[in-house]
């Protein structure tokens, strides 16, 4: 038994055990498990002393879920603030230009690194959780909730917590300044405040019953494991993503990304499509549409921060089979490959929601079949002929040793640029007298996507043409001005030439 608990202590990834360990070990975990523990006593005696006691007639079946609630409030309020920031400042301090050189000089792989750091982040949850044990067995003895749903709501915090604690994560990885790690950790936090939040007013009206979700019915456990193959999908793609930012910049760092999205975007395909056909209705694809919109504009903004030429390193694993080649070619990492990655998937998910709310059509007053499919594919579009242009212009500023990872900022100022410059124009050049967006003015908002976006779901005929011959033409003129830089690509993406001399003796060897 000794032998096997050694073996086993070896085969433990070791970031596991350092972390773990120095969270047992750090004061600030300590101190916030005792205040913690402090807190949930005095209330629960304050609820306890102040509340009013029912005859004896009647059973009081508020007190339980009422005590529940504080409990459960205390508990996801401490794990959201302090495990993700324990975790993502960790990574952040070894991420750093002064100790990044630790990430590479270790034997584990990014992946274990990440994988390490997670596992430490659930058991330091588990540990916090199980310190409210005592305290929501109490709730439960006074009545008003039942096992089922304390299970649930539970599963719920817990999952909201390493959501968090891998956003965390995926912020820490980014190679940036610490001013730009300030800026994207205030963003995290807000949207983890809003989480907290929301999830909090959810549960609460689930533990009151204000909510109309039945938990004998088995629609709701099917639902419940939907949503949750949807949040470790979304964790997933965070860890993978997280994985590639700490990777080697010379490893094939886009190859794990875009296999793991096609395999979330076709495993929620299905499992949208399911949901769909089993209520006769379009709606549901919805949701497959904004993930697949989301997914392929953040791939083109990432392809056209990636490298134009492979290293030794990829290119030696570029197979010599031409039909291999090209179906990799998608997949390795490099601008061209990823942007044509994106287009293809782009264009799949808007001609198959497309043909999905053609043959299955909306019972709904005001959604037209026509309707969701043009806003998603507007916003493909928008990002598709914005991040092609900034692609140009990073090539501009090439002899000005521009880098390549930060073209996503000239897509920025493209964006903002597109989106201030017609107000600008429109305030120095015509009357002011008039409001909206009448049709005389249009091509002054071409450029801007979010009126020209809202100006399509209000279906306005004359915007509408405007937008898609405006867009038509930008993208046209885009692709035809990078298709030299994207033959370019294809045509150096060849393995390397190997020497005579080694062929010869791998003849002779065999």
């Amino acid at each position: 038994m000794t032998e096997f608990f050694s073996h086993l202590g070896d085969r433990i990834n070791p970031i596991v055990v350092k972390e773990t360990r120095q969270a047992v070990n750090s004061r600030l975990v300590a101190g916030f498990l005792l205040l913690f523990l402090s807190v949930q006593l005095v209330v629960m005696l304050l609820m306890m002393t102040t509340r009013e006691m029912p005859d004896q007639d009647e059973i009081d079946l508020r007190a339980g879920r009422d005590v529940f609630t504080f409990v459960q409030g205390i508990l996801l309020g401490t794990c959201l603030i302090l495990i993700p920031a324990m975790t993502g400042v960790r990574l952040a301090i070894e991420r750093s230009d002064v100790n990044v050189d630790l990430l590479f000089i270790s034997s584990l792989t990014p992946r274990a690194v990440l994988l390490g750091k997670l596992v430490a982040a659930g058991a330091l949850a588990l540990l916090i959780f199980s310190a409210c044990a005592p305290f929501m067995t109490f709730a439960y003895v006074m009545r008003g909730l039942d096992v089922p749903t304390i299970v649930v709501v539970l599963t719920a915090d817990y999952l909201a917590v390493m959501t968090v604690t891998m956003l965390a994560l995926f912020i820490a990885s980014v190679p940036a300044n610490r001013g730009l790690r300030v800026l994207l950790g205030f963003f995290g936090f807000v949207g983890m405040c809003y989480l907290g939040a929301g999830l909090l007013a959810l549960t609460t009206a689930f533990l009151r019953g204000w909510s109309s979700l039945d938990m004998n019915a088995w629609e709701f456990w099917v639902s419940c494991a939907g949503l949750l193959a949807l949040i470790l999908g979304v964790n997933g793609l965070l860890f993978v993503w997280s994985v590639a930012l700490i990777s080697p910049a010379a490893a094939n760092r886009a190859l794990p990304v875009r296999i793991y999205t096609l395999g979330f975007w076709l495993a929620a395909a299905i499992g949208f499509g399911i949901w769909s056909l089993y209520l006769r209705r379009p709606e549901p694809m919805l949701g497959w549409g904004l993930i697949s919109c989301v997914l392929f504009s953040l791939q083109f903004i990432i392809a056209i921060c990636e490298r134009d030429q492979w290293g030794a390193r990829v290119a030696r694993r570029i197979p010599r089979q031409l039909i291999l080649r090209m179906l990799v070619f998608f997949f390795y990492s490099g601008a061209a490959g990823g942007f044509a990655f994106g287009a293809f998937g782009a264009a799949i998910s808007i001609s198959g929601l497309a043909i999905w709310f053609a043959v299955i059509p909306s019972p709904l007053r005001g959604l037209t079949e026509q309707q969701p499919v043009l806003v998603l594919g507007l916003v493909l579009a928008y990002t598709y002929c914005y991040s092609l242009t900034a692609a140009v212009i990073r090539r501009l500023l090439a002899k000005s040793s521009f880098p390549p990872g930060y073209t996503w900022v000239i897509g920025v100022i493209l964006v903002g640029c597109g989106c201030a410059l017609p107000y600008i124009v429109r305030f120095a050049l015509f009357e002011h007298s008039r409001y909206g967006y009448p049709d005389e003015l249009t091509f002054l908002y071409l450029t801007n996507p979010f009126v020209m976006i809202i100006e399509a779901v209000r279906y306005t005929e004359t915007h509408l043409l405007y937008t898609i011959a405006f867009l038509s033409a930008w993208g046209l003129t885009v692709t035809m001005v990078n298709l030299p830089w994207f033959v370019k690509q294809i045509q150096k993406f060849q393995p390397p030439e190997v020497p005579e001399a080694v062929v010869g003796a791998e003849g002779a060897g065999e």
